[in-house]
């Protein structure tokens, strides 16, 4: 079985829990602020975290910055698509994010680039925290203050790397007791691509680093992390609104998705201009590409509307 975020629907699969095994996670001493995507549902929470769920609606950022402020809450785990839009509107407000006095950020969603951490820890003055998980595995990968490489925490559950090249494979996942009893996973393809870490001082174990999905990824040529890295840093590179730019919600901002993908054994790239108009910044645009991927690779630039990503926008 492959993970369900490589079918055409893109629907999280509808695991089925048997009585008693839902996960708990430990509260630490911090209190959590969790805003989460609807399309993941509403899970159960005690202890010392908060959920609100993220709508497409301005109440979103109020209900989220009236909470902060109250001083109670230390760590905040939330999408990165929905922090980047908080982010933006609270500056809009005049509110300064640092206010809040968070000590971490988790994201969620889409991976933290170098771009975005330049952008959004100064602000909040917290570091952020990319976390990996799945919708089918109960649990999440935290990365690591010592190795760096994210730690598996929840349910039990095996893992091991696919068609490794240059210590990238894909991960793939079995569930264990008495984890999956009702619907257990074996040997699922979770159909992401993950780089095995070093030996951890700190755990005695392997950590792991998300390095792209493998449907949209040429592996052992170039990964869609880092084609992400570059188009996300490259302002001449167009973007696909983000829900709330498109009903109005929020001023454009560009906090989109960057229109460049891997199809076949082409790099296709969307640019905010036609290429043929400004040919000499676009040549500096491709070099820029191949910089950061593997030189034999094609590279397409395309003129603005050529490439259609509302399906990737639809995250929060």
């Amino acid at each position: 079985m492959v993970s369900s975020a490589t079918t055409r629907a893109g629907r999280p699969l509808r695991m089925q829990a048997a009585r008693g095994e839902v996960l708990t996670v430990a509260d630490g001493d911090d209190a959590t602020l969790e805003i989460i995507s609807p399309r993941h549902g509403v899970r159960p929470v005690g202890g010392r975290r908060t959920l609100l769920p993220a709508t497409l609606h301005i109440n979103t950022v109020d209900v989220a910055a009236e909470l902060l402020a109250s001083g109670r809450y230390h760590t905040l785990v939330v999408p990165l698509g929905t922090l980047k839009w908080i982010t933006v509107a609270l500056g809009d407000r005049g509110v300064s994010p640092a206010s809040f006095g968070l000590r971490a950020i988790g994201t969620t969603g889409y991976p933290v680039t170098r771009h975005a951490r330049r952008w959004i820890e100064p602000l909040w003055h917290a570091p952020l925290f990319d976390n990996w998980s799945m919708s089918e595995l109960r649990g999440y990968a935290h990365p690591c203050r010592g190795c760096g490489y994210g730690h598996w925490h929840g349910a039990p559950t095996w893992f091991e790397l696919q068609n490794t090249t240059r210590n990238v494979g894909e991960l793939i996942a079995t569930m264990l007791l008495p984890h999956g009893e009702r619907m257990p996973l074996i040997r699922y393809r979770t159909g992401d691509l993950m780089e095995r870490g070093p030996l951890c001082a700190r755990t005695g174990t392997r950590g792991l680093r998300f390095r792209g999905r493998l449907a949209s990824s040429l592996p052992g040529r170039v990964l869609s992390r880092d084609l992400l890295e570059v188009t996300e840093a490259t302002p001449d590179i167009a973007m696909e609104p983000h829900p709330v730019e498109v009903l109005g919600i929020q001023r454009p901002c560009d906090i989109g998705v960057p229109k460049a993908r891997i199809r076949g054994d082409t790099i296709e790239v969307e640019l905010r201009y036609d290429p043929a108009r400004f040919a000499a910044r676009a040549r500096e645009v491709e070099v820029a590409i191949r910089a950061a991927c593997l030189r034999r690779t094609e590279i397409a630039l395309m003129a603005p509307g050529t490439l259609d990503f509302r399906r990737e926008a639809r995250k929060l």
